[in-house]
């Protein structure tokens, strides 16, 4: 149940508002009366859970320190249920990234890179130097400030203390974004996180929420213990805009051989920190249809050159039902003009791919070559 205070008739949390009901965990937005501003309970359930931070070590939620782990200003048992405790946390105006995504906004290429880096690195601290597994890495629990380009890793109830062979028991998790090596294996590491974190930022690419109403529990369980994704290979393709470069970074993280991925949370963030590529965003549309934009290279906006690619679906002509790409380019000062070989017609997801690999190509080749 939510927290309101001591006093009676003057109560310390107030137009508290449910936004979560599960079985395991409740979510409430409040006002905190004293501070005057918005603030977060989330109630969870320590029921399986007898290994997690606060069940084992509460104080080191006080004690996380960094900068991309979100603030928890108070903790109590359930006065309710004996066996939960509900956490308050500072308001974080973005929301989470899966509501961000369920609203309709779409992360560039360059935002959803920076708030994997932050992912990571939070990570990163969290294994080496507090030395504690999270468990429960996905787009909820990445918190995002107003303009959402600064992410915080949020939901510390299900957090464990790394054995000193590695792992933690299999707990906590999502199963959407459960690391199918620990579902075949009944335990979970460090790599686990670095799966999930690789599914938040496959999300983050995307259009849309990468788990939606058609989420079949059953066949995702049936994959895991098959040690495949829980998630179909449908769901997990990528937006065309998508370069290379980044994709194999996200295939790195997502392998299903634990020893194929990153070493760390710190050398997949290393790795992301590295890629230099034209920040696309989808503004119209949706899959492959509509509108791009992209900016190249990554200086103070006066100084980037601006990018369009249009996709539209011919009507008319020996070429009806084609899809028709456009590519065109201009500077703070200049008008839009065409980018040389920036047109082609194509007929399948692939070509549209390629249009878009070779503008890439052109314009940080060309750039290089400056």
């Amino acid at each position: 149940m939510p927290l309101r205070g001591e006093a009676v008739g003057r109560p310390t949390y107030d137009q508290l508002t449910q936004v979560v009901a599960q079985p395991d965990r409740l979510v409430f937005r409040a006002h905190h009366v004293l501070f005057d501003g918005p603030c977060w309970q989330k109630t969870v359930a320590l029921t399986g859970l007898r290994d997690a931070m606060f069940a084992t070590e509460p104080q080191l939620l006080e004690a996380l320190d960094h900068s991309n782990i979100v603030q928890v200003r108070e903790a109590q048992f359930d006065p309710q249920f004996p066996d939960a405790v509900t956490f308050v946390m500072r308001h974080y105006p973005g929301g989470s990234a899966t509501e961000a995504l369920g609203q309709g906004h779409r992360f560039g290429i360059n935002d959803a890179i920076a708030l994997a880096f932050e992912l990571l690195d939070a990570l990163a601290y969290l294994h080496v130097d507090i030395g504690f597994v999270h468990r429960d890495v996905k787009p909820d629990n990445l918190l995002l400030d107003a303009p959402r380009t600064t992410g915080y890793l949020s939901d510390f109830g299900s957090a464990a203390r790394i054995r000193p062979d590695g792992t933690v028991h299999l707990a906590g998790y999502t199963l959407p974004y459960l690391d199918p090596d620990a579902a075949v294996n009944g335990r979970m590491t460090a790599q686990s996180d670095i799966y999930s974190a690789g599914m938040t930022l496959l999300a983050l690419l995307g259009d849309a929420p990468l788990v939606d109403a058609s989420f079949d529990a059953q066949k995702a369980e049936t994959r895991l213990r098959a040690g495949r994704c829980a998630l179909p290979p449908s769901r997990l393709a990528y937006a065309p805009h998508v370069p290379g470069v980044l994709r194999r970074v996200v295939n790195k993280m997502m392998q299903v051989n634990p020893n194929a991925r990153f070493a760390s949370a710190a050398d997949a963030a290393t790795a992301l920190r590295r890629l230099r590529t034209i920040d696309w965003n989808h503004t119209t549309g949706v899959g492959l249809d509509g509108e791009w934009i992209g900016t190249w290279p990554n200086r103070p906006i006066s100084r980037r050159r601006q990018y369009r690619v249009a996709s539209t679906i011919l009507s008319s002509g020996p070429r009806a039902g084609d899809r028709r790409l456009v590519a065109q380019w201009r500077t703070a000062t200049r008008p839009w003009r065409g980018l040389a070989g920036g047109t082609a017609t194509v007929t399948d997801e692939r070509g549209v791919r390629q249009f878009f690999s070779e503008i890439s190509d052109r314009v940080t080749h060309s750039a290089a070559a400056s």
